[in-house]
């Protein structure tokens, strides 16, 4: 919070509160929007009145929820364009403080630390003060919320049972997906490292040409620079076989709550407790709260590395 003050974004308050207020209101409508259509589903299937007046009252709940959709992809996307400016500006003061402390630090510390390394540190831990202000604050924090909306709506509007399903479905999907990405994290540092690597070999010989020209050490640097990039292909691999084992997974779990949910919803109508388009609405609003779950491994993971990442360039602005 102090690097965002620090960094004078323009309207910075006015930015925060209209960014905040935008994707939870997001959020909000997302959860509605099914609420609309079941109701839409419902009038047309209790198929009271003339032809023309039943179509027409279709029509309208079927356009009201086509509105409150677009309104719920407006908002996420009006409230990154609202927030960017503040996000870039502590990205840049981020890199901006760290690049004139490095500068400042002995001629030591320049000559034992290879330049093609560090310069890859501060680029890595100024990438990762955007992501975790982007993941955190507008994607995270707000899923949250929606789910404690969608289940307040399902246990509220239809049955406390729908929004226990809702919950438990999503802490189990959330408990496996920490799991898995906590034993993939290990894959991510091997090519942090290898990438590293690869990246201070580089820079570092190309800086010092006529020192590796001079010695005849062309061979010996590609050599090195070549073993890099094999240990980072076999930590990607290793990385894409995991993400892989990571997806089926939360495939499987999705897929079983949505269908006991509707094997619940099914149930419930057949009592006549619930109508089809509470069936629909009540399937809906468990789609709606996964599809932002689908990024969560990939969010907790790169939550994870960039915390690492902003730890290596504050222990240079340490030294």
């Amino acid at each position: 919070m102090r690097l965002v003050k620090r960094s004078n974004a323009p309207q910075l308050r006015l930015r925060l509160i209209a960014a905040i207020g935008m994707t939870l209101g997001g959020k909000a409508l997302g959860v509605l929007a099914p609420l609309v259509l079941g109701a839409a589903v419902n009038r047309l299937a209790a198929g009271q009145g003339t032809g023309v007046a039943l179509a027409w009252g279709f029509g309208a709940f079927a356009i009201g929820w086509a509105f409150v959709r677009l309104l719920s992809a407006i908002a996420p996307n009006a409230s990154d364009v609202v927030f960017a400016p503040v996000r870039s500006a502590a990205q840049r003061t981020a890199a901006a403080e760290t690049f004139a402390h490095a500068l400042s630090l002995s001629l030591d510390f320049h000559q034992t630390k290879r330049s093609g390394s560090l310069s890859r540190t501060m680029d890595r831990g100024a990438r990762a003060v955007d992501f975790l202000m982007r993941i955190l604050a507008f994607n995270l924090i707000p899923t949250g919320v929606e789910l404690v909306l969608a289940a307040g709506v399902l246990a509220g509007v239809y049955d406390w049972r729908f929004g226990a399903v809702a919950v438990v479905v999503v802490a189990i999907y959330a408990a496996a997906t920490f799991a898995l990405s906590n034993w993939r994290i290990e894959h991510r540092r091997e090519m942090n490292a290898a990438d590293t690597q690869a990246a201070g070999v580089s820079v570092d010989a190309l800086l010092n040409y006529e020192t590796v020209k001079s010695f005849g050490a062309e061979a010996r640097a590609a050599r090195i620079y070549d073993e890099a990039l094999g240990d980072y292909t076999r930590a990607a691999l290793k990385a894409n076989s995991s993400l892989a084992l990571l997806n089926v997974i939360q495939a499987v779990i999705m897929n079983l709550g949505l269908a006991v949910m509707a094997v619940m919803a099914g149930f419930e109508a057949a009592a006549g407790r619930m109508g089809p388009g509470d069936v629909t609405a009540a399937v809906l609003i468990m789609i709606s709260l996964y599809a932002p779950l689908n990024i969560l491994g990939f969010a907790y993971r790169e939550i994870r590395q960039s915390f690492i990442d902003m730890e290596e360039m504050l222990k240079v602005t340490r030294q």
